[in-house]
């Protein structure tokens, strides 16, 4: 009884098999790439948003400051509502 078995790999299946493995780093190149690009696009975003809070903040200050000036009050249920 031969227990010896030959195992062959076809040139097709090597072709195949290393264009697999390229397509899949190729591919995980990229979206490493585009991951670092919307990465980058969040942080502007975030500081955007917070310059944005800030300057909301003061022009809300600097309102409340001129209608104290001028003596402007403003009715309750408009209050709440300039506050947000």
């Amino acid at each position: 009884m031969n227990l010896k078995k030959k195992i062959t790999l076809h040139l097709d299946a090597v072709i195949v098999i290393v264009l697999l493995f390229f397509l899949s780093f190729a591919g995980s190149a990229y979206l490493l790439m585009d991951l670092a690009k919307l990465n980058k696009q969040m942080e502007k975003m975030q500081i955007q948003m917070l310059v944005d809070d800030m300057n909301l903040s003061s022009q809300k200050v600097y309102i409340k400051k001129i209608q104290n000036e001028c003596g402007i009050e403003l009715p309750e249920n408009e209050e709440s509502t300039a506050d947000n």
